[in-house]
């Protein structure tokens, strides 16, 4: 059936690809100044494009890890472990996906766009297949996973401009956003469903509740800063705001490992109407420092 395809895809998860939001807005302002149709339509096709490449890369995961969804309690029911797609169409499907994506990448946009685009698409790769397979390496697994979130800030960024590059620091913001919401989910699978996931995943056999915990303010100290510096190279009148980032920060952690939250829906939680009503606060906070300097 078409759903199976669409939920091999994970359209649903489509929303984390935004990210490339804040890359297109930061060249805009320091290089554009302005915005027009064709920069507008440029970010648009960005955003599918990286969907579709996310997309590839989702099934390349599931097809890696089909024999230990197989023994997860809610992944056993995905298209492939539960038999609905075949592997051979699943396969299919992401060659062409990747092959169409990389010729409009490489013909729409700059070179920079495009080689970023192939480097999301490694970073899938590298992640979950063999011989290399950062998934099962205990820590480095988040460090691996979180490097889309500045890969995706970049694809932002090289679709509005080639003539340079974000500074490391809020590329760095960016990557530790990505670690505290892994790890977060790791601890959230790893509290409700125990030990009986080492089959599933391997690093839980190493990982611990208060390992995870504790990664989870180091990554969220390390956001902090790196944003606070990021702050003061591009807008100094912006640094009485990070305070309440690392308090807002603080809170998801809250959020997110507390009793009342399931593993499965620890990816959903940008749609959570607190989740979503605080971050536009912080966001309206931080206008009013830029326009009251």
């Amino acid at each position: 059936m078409f759903s199976n395809y669409i939920s091999l895809l994970r359209v649903n998860h489509w929303f984390k690809n935004v990210s490339i939001i804040p890359g297109a807005y930061f060249a805009i302002v320091l290089h554009k100044g302005t915005i027009d149709f064709n920069t507008s339509f440029g970010i648009i096709v960005a955003f599918v494009l990286v969907s579709g490449i996310s997309s590839v890369n989702y099934i390349v995961n599931q097809i890696a890890d089909i024999k230990f969804d197989a023994k997860h309690p809610d992944k056993k029911n995905r298209p492939l472990p539960s038999g609905k797609v075949s592997l051979l169409r699943a396969g299919q499907l992401a060659a062409v996906l990747l092959i169409v994506c990389m010729i409009i990448g490489y013909f729409a946009y700059n070179l920079y766009f495009f080689y970023t685009l192939i480097l999301l698409w490694l970073a899938g790769i590298v992640y979950n297949v063999r011989p290399i397979r950062f998934k099962d390496v205990p820590y480095i697994d988040v460090i691996s996973e979180s490097f889309n979130n500045p890969v995706r800030f970049l694809l932002g960024w090289f679709a509005v401009t080639s003539f340079s590059i974000p500074h490391l620091a809020i590329l760095l913001f960016t990557w530790a956003l990505g670690a505290i919401l892994m790890t977060a989910k790791r601890y959230d699978e790893l509290r409700f469903y125990g030990k009986n996931l080492v089959p599933y995943r391997y690093t839980f056999n190493t990982y611990s509740l208060n390992k995870l915990l504790a990664m989870m303010f180091v990554y969220a100290l390390l956001s902090s800063l790196t944003l606070a510096y990021s702050v003061y190279i591009y807008q100094p009148s912006m640094l009485p705001g990070i305070p309440f980032v690392t308090m807002f920060l603080l809170w998801v952690i809250k959020r997110v490992t507390s009793s009342g939250s399931r593993a499965r829906n620890i990816e959903m939680f940008v749609f959570d109407r607190r989740f979503i009503f605080y971050s536009i606060s912080l966001v309206l906070f931080f206008i009013y420092l830029v326009l009251s300097r």
